[in-house]
C-alpha cells in the first residue's frame, strides 16, 4: 500500500522544494507543495557549497511550513552530480559480491572507497551499480536533521524518475526538463544505465544545439558501446515545463517522442506549479519501503535500491521507545490521575508559546548574507595563475589533455585528478575573486574546444588560484 505519511524533499541551486501525494487507484492528490527560492552561490551545480546559508534557508523553509511537516518523516533526493553509477554485463543468475568488484571500483570511484555509500541491483545479464559519497550524504542527512526534519532515507533523484519508465522494455531516454536544467536517464530492462544534467541558458528554445549534442553522445558513447548489436535508442521520454515545445523539436528530428502522463495524474489547485516541481512530485510517488540502503560491507547483491539509516540506530531507537513507553505506564499507574490532568494543561500553554515563538520567527528571520571581497588587479600573464584540473567526464586522460592544452598557452598547472564525479557535461571554470583580471582571457583560450559554464568564485584558501573541472561536451 502506498505510503504518504513522508514528505519529499529536494534542493538545486534555485530553491529547496517539498511536496507530500497521497494516492488514490492511479492518480495522485497533491496534499501540498512548497518552494523557498535560494540566493545564487548556495547551491551550484546541484552541491551545497555553502552549509552555513543553507541551513539558514532550510531552516526558515521548515519553520514556514511546520504544519506540514509535523509528525511525518522526510525522503531527501539526492541530486545526479552527488552519485556515480557504472553498468557492467555479467552472467545471467551469478551473485557478485562488492569484495569482487572493489579493485574495478576503487580506481573509477571519484571518492575513496572507504567512505562510499554502494547498491548494487541486477536485471538479467546487467549489473547496475550506484555509489555516492557517504561523507556528502552525511552532511545533507545533517543540515536537515538539525532543522527539525525527520530523515528517513535519501535516494538519487534519478533512481526515482527511472522507476516512471521501468515497465517500458525497448531502451529509452528520459528527459525531466525543471528550473535551469535538463536530467537525462538512459534506461534499459528497467535499469538506468546513464545519467547527466545539462544547465540551460535561457529558454528550451535557445538550447536545441546543446540538447541534441548531449542526446547524440549519450547515445554514442554510453549506450552503443554498451550494446552494439541491440535495439535503437530512439525512444524519449519527457517530464516538466516546455515538454511540449521540447517534444514537437525532437519529433523533427526523427526520436518518438512521448509527453509522460505523470503530472496530468495529480489534483492540485493551482496546476502550472507542478510542471517545474516535478522532481520532488516523483520523489514523494515512490514507495519508501521497497528502497533498502546496502554499504560497502554487504557480500551480495540487493534487489531493490536505496540510501537509508544503519540498523544499529533504528534498534537503538526502537529500545529507547519501549523503555519510554514502560517509565510512562508505571508513571500512570501509581501517580494521581489529576497530575497528569494538569500537566497536560500545561503542555498545551507550552505549545501555545512554541508555536507563536515560531510563527514570529519566520517573519524577523533572514538569512545572512556573505561580504563580497573586493577583487585585486593583477597582471594577466598567463604563467602568473595557478591551475587545477579535473577529470568530470570519465573519459580517460582527459585532465591530461586539458592540461597540456593550456600548459601550451602558458599557464602553470599545478594538479591533476579526479571530480566529485563524472557527470559533467559541461567544463566548469572557477576562479578566485583576486585573480578575476585572467578569467577572460582563460575562457576565450578554452571556448574553442570546450562547452564552457563558469561558476562560483573559488575559496580564496585554495592553493591554487583556478579550478577547472572538464566536462563530456
Amino acid at each position: 500500500m502506498f505510503d504518504s505519511k513522508f514528505v519529499a524533499l529536494t534542493f538545486s541551486d534555485l530553491s529547496i522544494k517539498a511536496a507530500q501525494l497521497r494516492k488514490s487507484g492511479s492518480s495522485y492528490k497533491a496534499l501540498f507543495l512548497a518552494e523557498r527560492r535560494l540566493t545564487p552561490n548556495i547551491v551550484f551545480n546541484g552541491k551545497i557549497i555553502d552549509p552555513e546559508q543553507f541551513r539558514e534557508n532550510l531552516k526558515a523553509f521548515y519553520l514556514e511550513n511546520y504544519p506540514d511537516f509535523k509528525g511525518k518523516e522526510a525522503v531527501i533526493g539526492i541530486n545526479d552530480q552527488e552519485t556515480f553509477l557504472s553498468i557492467r554485463k555479467i552472467e545471467a543468475g551469478k551473485r557478485i559480491t562488492l569484495e569482487q568488484l572493489k579493485p574495478e571500483l576503487e580506481g573509477k570511484l571519484p571518492f575513496e572507497w572507504s567512505s562510499t555509500k554502494i547498491n548494487l541491483h541486477q536485471e538479467g545479464d546487467l549489473l547496475q551499480i550506484t555509489a555516492i559519497n557517504g561523507a556528502d550524504l552525511a552532511q545533507i542527512q545533517s543540515l536537515f536533521t538539525e532543522v527539525g526534519f525527520r530523515v528517513k532515507l535519501s535516494l538519487p533523484l534519478t533512481l526515482a524518475l527511472c522507476d516512471l519508465v521501468k515497465s517500458i522494455k525497448k531502451p529509452s531516454l528520459l528527459l525531466s526538463i525543471e528550473e535551469n536544467n535538463l536530467v537525462f536517464c538512459a534506461v534499459v530492462n528497467s535499469l538506468l544505465i546513464f545519467s547527466s544534467t545539462l544547465y540551460l541558458k535561457g529558454q528550451i528554445s535557445a538550447n536545441t544545439e546543446k540538447i541534441l549534442s548531449t542526446l547524440s553522445e549519450i547515445i554514442e558513447s554510453s549506450y552503443q558501446k554498451l550494446f552494439p548489436n541491440s535495439e535503437t535508442l530512439n525512444s524519449i521520454f519527457l517530464l516538466g515545463r516546455e515538454a511540449e515545445i521540447l517534444k514537437g523539436f525532437l519529433g523533427e528530428q526523427k526520436y518518438n517522442v512521448e509527453v509522460l502522463p505523470f503530472i496530468d495524474k495529480i489534483a492540485y489547485q493551482y496546476r502550472n506549479d507542478l510542471s517545474n516541481s516535478n522532481r520532488v512530485l516523483v520523489l514523494a510517488s515512490v514507495e519508501p519501503r521497497k528502497f533498502k540502503f546496502d554499504s560497502v560491507a554487504a557480500s551480495s547483491i540487493s534487489k531493490t535500491r536505496s540510501l537509508r539509516a544503519p540498523s544499529r540506530k533504528v534498534l537503538f531507537a526502537a529500545l529507547s521507545l519501549f523503555l519510554i513507553v514502560g517509565l510512562l505506564f508505571g508513571l500512570y499507574k501509581f501517580f494521581p490521575k489529576d497530575l497528569f490532568e494538569r500537566k497536560k494543561e500545561s503542555n498545551q500553554q507550552n505549545t501555545a508559546s512554541s508555536s507563536a515563538t515560531a510563527s514570529a520567527k519566520v517573519a524577523t528571520e533572514t538569512p545572512k548574507l556573505r561580504e563580497a571581497t573586493a577583487p585585486a588587479t593583477p597582471a594577466t600573464k598567463r604563467s602568473s595563475f595557478t591551475i587545477q584540473i579535473l577529470n568530470g567526464s570519465g573519459i580517460a586522460n582527459a585532465a591530461s589533455t586539458a592540461s597540456s592544452f593550456l600548459s601550451s598557452k602558458g599557464y602553470k598547472i599545478v594538479s591533476t585528478g579526479n571530480a566529485d564525479s563524472f557527470n559533467y557535461l559541461q567544463t566548469q571554470v572557477r576562479v578566485k575573486k583576486s585573480k578575476r583580471t585572467i578569467q577572460q582571457t582563460l575562457t576565450s583560450d578554452l571556448d574553442a574546444r570546450y562547452d564552457l559554464v563558469v561558476g562560483s568564485p573559488l575559496p580564496e584558501s585554495e592553493q591554487f588560484d583556478i579550478q577547472i573541472v572538464v566536462g563530456k561536451n
